[in-house]
């Protein structure tokens, strides 16, 4: 017995063996960068900064992403 696994599906269109993962949040997948731009403006730029923060406040992000850096979960770094 086999079972297929499932090919993950555009966040964007729905279209099945979405190879691009988006890189801020790593849990939307795209099948292309046209379908990740229009997902960013059609809503997954606050959704994908929540998800960030989250995953940072979890303890699971190494170093956070710059575009975290003065938020509330990373305060701005002081100048050197």
């Amino acid at each position: 017995q086999t079972s297929a696994v499932p090919l993950p599906i555009c966040a964007a269109c729905g279209a099945d063996g979405a190879a691009f993962i988006c890189s801020r949040c790593r849990g939307t997948r795209y099948c292309s960068p046209a379908c990740q731009r229009i997902a960013w403006t059609n809503g997954h730029k606050a959704e994908c900064l929540s998800a960030a923060v989250a995953v940072a406040k979890a303890g699971k992000c190494v170093q956070p992403p710059e575009q975290l850096q003065g938020s509330l979960a990373f305060p701005a770094l002081p100048a050197r």
